[in-house]
C-alpha cells in the first residue's frame, strides 16, 4: 500500500509539489505515553502516524515509515489533523490532492490560531495512494504543519497564533 505526501508552499497560490510514500507500515517503535505522546524517538510507519505526533522528517520519494519524535525536540513536521475522504473508487491523484489541501486548510486557523496566509507555518499532507485505497481501504488524510521557511522547530504550532 502507499501513501503519497504532497505539499502546499506558496500562501498566495497554491502550487502543488508531489513526493511519494509507499508500502506504508504499521509498525510503531516509538514509545508512547497514557495519552499517545511519543516520548521516546523510534520509527513510525507511515500508517501509524497519529494525531499530534512530531516527525523528525519526512523525505521526498517513497517511503514506509519515518521517526516519530518527541514533540519537545527538534522536529520538520507535527500532524495536526486527520480525515478520511469518501468514496468506493480511488477518486484519482489530482482530486485526493485537491481534496487534501481543502480539508487541511480548512483546519490550519483553528489549529494555529491565526489564517494560512499570514501565519509562518505552511503544511503538507500524507494521502493515501490508489495501491492503499484498493488493498486496505486507506482513505487516510494527515495533514502536516511545518516552519515556512523550512527550518526546523521545537513545541507545537497548535495555538501559538503565528
Amino acid at each position: 500500500m502507499k501513501r503519497t505526501m504532497m505539499s502546499i508552499s506558496t500562501a498566495a497560490a497554491f502550487a502543488l509539489v508531489l513526493a511519494g510514500c509507499s508500502s506504508a507500515s504499521t509498525e510503531d517503535d516509538t514509545t508512547r505515553d497514557e495519552s499517545g505522546d511519543i516520548v521516546e524517538e523510534g520509527e513510525v510507519g507511515a500508517l501509524a502516524i497519529q494525531v499530534g505526533d512530531c516527525l523528525a522528517s519526512v523525505g521526498t520519494g517513497e517511503i514506509t515509515s519515518t521517526e516519530g519524535v518527541p514533540c519537545e525536540s527538534e522536529h520538520e513536521y507535527e500532524v495536526y489533523h486527520a480525515f478520511d475522504l469518501a468514496g468506493t473508487d480511488f477518486p484519482g491523484d489530482d482530486e485526493v490532492a485537491n481534496l487534501a489541501s481543502e480539508g487541511c486548510l480548512e483546519a490550519f486557523e483553528p489549529f494555529v490560531g491565526l489564517e494560512y496566509e499570514s501565519s509562518i507555518y505552511g503544511f503538507n499532507h500524507l494521502v493515501p495512494t490508489q495501491e492503499g485505497w484498493d488493498q486496505v481501504s486507506d482513505r487516510e488524510v494527515l495533514c502536516i504543519i511545518n516552519n515556512f521557511d523550512g527550518t526546523l522547530k521545537s513545541g507545537s504550532a497548535e495555538g501559538t497564533a503565528q
